[in-house]
């Protein structure tokens, strides 16, 4: 696939962001948390940017410090042999693009090629809630990183309309001081966060994100 061809040709890491709804907001809206820091975020792939145009550009233009926010589809997964991203964001899993995988087993089986060739120092980054992901990844040998609003036991968790930061527990932002609306907008927010954290983004970075995205 075009997806595994230009992956030969980088050393920086990259996050592949998959599910069934949700990638491209969550890829822009880590895009913009990772401006706030010293790595340029660079998107591609689904997104409508190929990725081998993205690689071309870091070979024509060299910088020092990339990270690539990949937005995967399944049918960019299917060609997969050594493709391994070094950190990986699934949304959700619900029936989608069926005429083409024909069944709900392949077309999951599509998506879990995002990780078939990472090792247990990668990381998943997966929303909880999602009842398919979740019986999935709960006994998968990666490192694991979950979020989710039914559930405290997160990175970024919510209580009493406001949303904590863990191990400190420290409150992050209100509920209502976030600009983009709709629960699933909010788990977008909280992928694109969980993912940023792990990278060390400072956390006013992505507060701020939050606020104005």
């Amino acid at each position: 696939s075009e997806i595994e061809f230009a992956s030969w040709f980088t050393k920086f890491p990259i996050i592949g962001i998959t599910g069934s709804n949700g990638k491209t907001t969550t890829t822009h809206i880590l895009k913009q948390m990772f401006n706030r820091s010293q790595t340029i975020g660079v998107i591609g792939g689904n997104i409508a940017i190929p990725f081998s145009e993205c690689i071309l550009k870091e070979i024509l233009q060299p910088c020092k410090k990339l990270v690539y926010l990949l937005e995967i589809s399944s049918f960019q997964l299917e060609f997969i042999s050594s493709f391994r991203p070094s950190l990986s964001i699934y949304t959700n899993i619900s029936e989608d693009h069926l005429d083409r995988h024909h069944s709900m087993q392949e077309y999951v089986k599509m998506k879990l090629k995002l990780v078939e060739n990472c090792k247990k120092n990668n990381t998943i980054i997966f929303n909880e809630d999602d009842d398919t992901l979740r019986s999935i990844f709960q006994n998968y040998p990666l490192k694991k990183s979950t979020y989710g609003i039914k559930s405290s036991n997160h990175t970024f968790y919510i209580k009493d309309d406001a949303i904590y930061h863990s191990p400190s527990n420290t409150l992050f932002v209100e509920i209502k001081d976030i600009k983009l609306r709709g629960q699933h907008n909010l788990l977008n927010l909280l992928a694109a966060a969980t993912c940023a954290d792990i990278y060390g983004i400072k956390i006013e970075h992505i507060k701020n994100i939050f606020e104005t995205f």
